[in-house]
């Protein structure tokens, strides 16, 4: 049985875990809700000060954002998933623009990280079910991903890894609406949506 839990006080130990595997460069993922000067300076900090990142999405967290969810098999913390609602996150703006009004209801997944004991034994389906779940009881109109292109992970591999594949949100029901706003010819990626809405 797995349950989704909304990233809180109670059970950011959970996430501290899942976010700072790499222990040489936890990065609590944080990325998504900061403006660095580079990603030089980015990763020289997760090396130097993590406690800074770390606090960053704490002091979130209390403030009532909606950062993320853990998702849970029985009471194991099997995933981490960074979603909520795209105005939420501070590199989703050029999104947000796009969205608009809706952007408050649209939610963005941003990293997906599942526990190293759950990797390669397909667990990505059956979270995104309860995720959905989850996302209609939040009201929210939709999901949005956005995974890397084929031919970026040809060209990547494991390092575009992070927000999910595209074959796995195309069996979950998404549908391709447009090329992510970062796309480019290094790293192609697309932007993957799911209607929430319940029609009777």
């Amino acid at each position: 049985m797995i349950r989704i839990e909304k990233l809180s006080e109670d059970n950011f130990h959970h996430y501290e875990f899942l976010t700072t595997l790499d222990k040489e460069k936890p990065c609590y993922c944080s990325w998504w809700h900061i403006n660095p000067e580079s990603m030089e300076n980015y990763d020289q900090e997760k090396r130097d000060n993590p406690e800074k990142f770390r606090n960053c999405i704490y002091s979130k967290v209390q403030s009532g954002f909606h950062v993320g969810v853990i998702a849970f098999e029985d009471e194991t913390p099997m995933a981490w998933i960074s979603i909520g609602p795209v105005n939420q996150f501070f590199w989703a703006w050029k999104r947000t623009l796009d969205l608009q009004e809706k952007a408050e209801k649209t939610a963005a997944i941003m990293c997906f990280n599942t526990a190293p004991i759950f990797r390669g034994k397909n667990k990505f389906i059956p979270i995104m079910e309860a995720l959905m779940e989850y996302g209609r009881k939040q009201n929210w109109l939709a999901i949005e991903g956005y995974p890397f292109d084929d031919s970026a992970l040809k060209k990547h591999g494991d390092a575009v890894l992070w927000p999910g594949l595209t074959s796995e949100f195309l069996e979950c029901g998404f549908n391709r609406i447009a090329p992510h706003w970062l796309s480019n010819d290094n790293a192609e990626r697309s932007i993957y949506s799911k209607n929430l809405q319940i029609h009777a």
